[in-house]
């Protein structure tokens, strides 16, 4: 149990070390390639923590950032992505309600994903954070709980900041 938990967060953290650097890329489609090495770590270590919502859900974003990478991100891929997400848990999940948090939250940035109004963005993305900060902590991946808070801090900053 221990092993699975210390691996699971190893992997991941292999992802969120990938994630803290699409900072420092500048083009729209690099940082879609980057992230789906990203998604592919993260994935990975929700799934050796038992957290196959989770999976689920980073395994569609890496198809999503394909798409969005070769093709127009039209309303017809949005709701693809949506009732993949949803249709993939349902069919698999086993984690009850919690299984639905990471659902819900990828369901949601992909809705908005293409919005332009960066503070409606940031908000998106610290609901979505929040909602994955429960999900982590059932799985005991401390460091998506590390990434979560860090990202719901960093979204309020955003936020203030395009406010002000």
């Amino acid at each position: 149990m221990a092993a699975r938990i210390v691996l699971g967060n190893g992997v991941f953290f292999l992802g969120a070390v990938i994630l803290v650097s699409l900072g420092l890329i500048r083009t729209k489609r690099n940082i879609l390639i980057a992230q789906i090495l990203q998604e592919v770590f993260m994935g990975v270590g929700m799934l050796i923590l038992g957290g196959i919502s989770g999976f689920i859900v980073d395994m569609v974003a890496i198809v999503r950032n394909v798409v969005c990478i070769r093709w127009k991100y039209t309303l017809k891929w949005k709701l693809i992505f949506i009732a993949a997400q949803v249709g993939l848990y349902a069919a698999l999940g086993a984690e009850g309600l919690y299984g639905w948090l990471p659902v819900m939250a990828m369901c949601l940035f992909t809705w908005y994903l293409d919005s332009e109004n960066v503070v409606l963005l940031k908000v998106i993305l610290a609901v979505m954070q929040l909602m994955f900060l429960i999900y982590d902590a059932r799985l005991q991946n401390y460091v998506g709980i590390a990434v979560d808070f860090t990202s719901m801090i960093t979204c309020a900053v955003g936020i203030i900041r395009a406010k002000f």
